[in-house]
């Protein structure tokens, strides 16, 4: 269950110079099993989510389509973009972040050329069900767009970071965070990342980058996993001004 005691704060956004404490993940994979992703279309949410992440100095080693599936490790992320609907445990859900044993089940069944143990899956790979994104959309203009948010959403919850709420008791509209990546409805396109929200992924890699290299990988997975887990939990509040 989320936690809701991290303090509200109001800042700037971030910039998209590149800076001296810009920091490297792991390399970032993209599958793709859907008809509407071509081959353009996927190219245009590769450079599209990179470049979001770049401008706050969150560089991937590689952002590529691959048609076989690599071996993973640390925070390598592998995004899978299928037809078939596989969280069934969220059914208002499209898009997820680590896949409970059940959903793994339902992907293996879906992609059996999957070489991952549920264990890794929980760890690496973020899922999107193609379908039920484009029928949230109003036009056909908005598809890519949101495709686009939604890849930027599920892959910064890869890298540790929480959604963004208004803070406790501001309800008008000014206080919705419609502009943040982060907030947990389908109305983010178009968004830059919260500067905590960038903070708070910028510490969990780092966190995962201090993990003592004799750790086997299950061992390392089960700590990336518990740290990401702890910092999902830490919600950032939105507040539309300093004094609020």
């Amino acid at each position: 269950m989320l936690q809701y005691g991290a303090a509200a704060i109001a800042m700037p956004l971030i910039g998209c110079e590149k800076k001296q404490d810009d920091i490297y993940p792991s390399s970032l994979y993209f599958y793709n099993s859907s008809s509407y992703l071509t081959a353009p279309r996927l190219e245009q949410i590769i450079v599209e989510t990179k470049k979001a992440f770049d401008n706050v100095g969150i560089s991937f080693k590689r952002a590529e389509e691959i048609k076989t599936f690599p071996e993973l490790s640390g925070l390598d992320i592998l995004m899978i973009y299928s037809e078939s609907q596989i969280v069934l445990s969220y059914l208002g859900s499209y898009g997820q972040f680590t896949l409970n044993e059940a959903d793994y089940l339902v992907m293996k069944q879906s992609i059996p050329s999957l070489p991952y143990s549920n264990d890794e899956a929980k760890v690496h790979l973020g899922y999107i069900w193609t379908p039920g994104l484009i029928k949230e959309t109003r036009t056909e203009k908005d598809i890519m767009p949101l495709f686009i948010a939604t890849s930027i959403h599920e892959i910064a919850h890869g890298l540790g970071a929480p959604h963004t709420e208004p803070a406790e008791g501001c309800t008008d509209e000014v206080c919705k965070p419609k502009q943040f990546y982060m907030v947990g409805r389908t109305d983010y396109m178009e968004s830059v990342f919260h500067p905590v929200t960038v903070e708070k992924m910028k510490a969990f890699i780092q966190k995962v980058q201090a993990i003592p290299k004799h750790k086997n990988k299950e061992e390392k997975g089960k700590l990336i996993y518990s740290l990401r887990d702890s910092s999902l939990d830490n919600v950032t509040h939105y507040t539309p001004f300093p004094e609020w």
